[in-house]
């Protein structure tokens, strides 16, 4: 029922991402494969490393991964659209789970002409279970056994899972922006640790482990002003800065340019998460 994994090196990979538009992973190594997963017969799995990072990703292809070469590779189209004064958003060109996303990158792809390495679109991500226990081993109808197996309910035995090497220390060099550690610090007194988005509040959750612990975010983030400014200082005060737990801040960032607090409160609510807000 699998398939062999397939290697690539320098390549660009094509999925769903945040909200179900197509995201574009460019990766410096990917090994993908086919094959069954919990309760699926067809199930397409990918293990990745991002260009400039070391560790691996497992992202989820839902049955849509489209691979080819960075040099050739094309950008999808904005999550959304932009309002008439070119600067704010509107809201997503179509809803959660809409099959759009997916034709119209197909219709890019193709004017494009971009050559594919491989094509991983339409895999069944539901497809029909096999057949269940009760019926491969002869229980009459109505009638279960005492015990089911992982793969009856849906897990994956762990001890099939195949083994990755890992471990492996290596130096690199890297570019980074100075954060003031100070402007952090006096962020966190002033808004208690509690994130501005979700409301989590740390102290709340953990007691004393919690104090003083939360994230500093940039409304302005400072990797998205223009590189010819990267080698000069800025000037920030609390008014830039504001607090966050580490999931709202890595949901932020999901997207380039960066979320504003305001349309990440709009997605919780969208997904039905508005009792969660702060």
């Amino acid at each position: 029922m699998g398939t062999e994994p397939k290697e690539f090196s320098s390549v660009t990979l094509y999925m769903p991402g945040f909200w179900s538009n197509i995201e574009r992973i460019d990766v410096k190594w990917a090994r993908i494969w086919v094959g069954p997963y919990a309760q699926h017969k067809e199930y397409v799995q990918c293990e990745c490393i991002r260009k400039g990072n070391r560790k691996p990703i497992y992202p989820d292809c839902r049955g849509y991964l489209v691979v080819v070469p960075t040099t050739h590779a094309i950008q999808p189209d904005e999550l959304y659209l932009p309002f008439a004064d070119g600067v704010s958003s509107s809201p997503a060109r179509y809803g959660v789970g809409d099959p759009r996303w997916g034709t119209d990158f197909n219709e890019q792809l193709l004017s494009a002409k971009v050559p594919i390495l491989a094509d991983y679109r339409n895999i069944p991500r539901n497809a029909e279970p096999e057949a269940d226990i009760t019926q491969r081993e002869g229980f009459a109808d109505g009638q279960e056994p005492a015990l089911l197996d992982d793969s009856a309910t849906g897990r994956q035995d762990k001890s099939t899972i195949p083994d990755h090497e890992e471990g492996i220390r290596y130096q690199a060099e890297r570019n980074f922006f100075q954060r003031n550690p100070q402007l952090a610090k006096q962020a966190k007194e002033a808004y208690a640790c509690v994130c501005q988005v979700c409301g989590f509040d740390f102290v709340k959750t953990y007691g004393a482990l919690g104090e003083g612990f939360a994230e500093a975010h940039h409304l302005n983030p400072l990797s998205e002003r223009p590189s010819e400014e990267w080698t000069a200082a800025v000037r920030t005060n609390m008014a830039d800065v504001a607090v966050l737990c580490a999931n709202c801040h890595r949901m932020i960032h999901r997207r380039k340019p960066a979320l504003s607090i305001e349309e990440l409160k709009a997605l919780i609510c969208a997904n039905g998460g508005a009792e969660r807000l702060g």
